[in-house]
Order: structure tokens, then sequence, then C-alpha cells
């Protein structure tokens, strides 16, 4: 629970949710376990964790940063910083989830 309340959620975490959202137990016949697991509760607090992040503007950052980049304007140490983060944020949202 104390990973949903988190103010900042790292990638990891937020991957780590979208993978219990898809993941069923396999124990089936057990109906606590079926009960207590809500997996649209988890994908929920993995969709509110990337709003949080604002991983839904991480694609446009980057393309400002990068534009800036390619008209020869020197980026400052936190742009180059917020670059970097805009890129994984996007790669987060992106990327599938199966290994």
């Amino acid at each position: 629970m104390e990973h949903i309340f988190n103010p900042s959620p790292s990638p990891a975490t937020i991957q780590s949710f979208a993978l219990l959202a898809l993941w069923s137990p396999f124990d089936t016949s057990s109906t606590s376990s079926s009960e207590t697991r809500d997996s649209r509760l988890i994908a929920a607090a993995a969709i509110n964790m990337c709003s949080t992040l604002r991983c839904d503007q991480a694609a446009t950052d980057e393309e400002v940063l990068q534009e800036r980049r390619k008209l020869g304007v020197e980026l400052t140490s936190q742009e180059v910083a917020l670059l970097t983060a805009a890129e994984q944020k996007k790669l987060l949202v992106s990327s599938p989830i199966i290994y």
C-alpha cells in the first residue's frame, strides 16, 4: 500500500504494478485470493503513478528539447537532466511489459 501513495513513484514501481495488473494467480481454486485481488484497481494505481510523473507529457518535453538541440541551442544541465528523464518516461509508457 505504501507504494500507491508515494508522492514520487519510481519507474520500476510503475512497471511492477502494471505487471501485477496483468498477472493472474496460479491457484484459482482459492476464493479468498480472487476476492481480495482486483486487477482493475492495480492498473488504476499504475496509471495514477504515471500521471503523477507526467509520463503523458514526456514525448512532448523530449521533442521540444531535441528540437532546441537540433537548432544549435546549448542545453543547460537542468535541461539535459529533463531530457534524460523525459526519454526514460517515454520508454516506460511506450515499451511493452512482456519480457
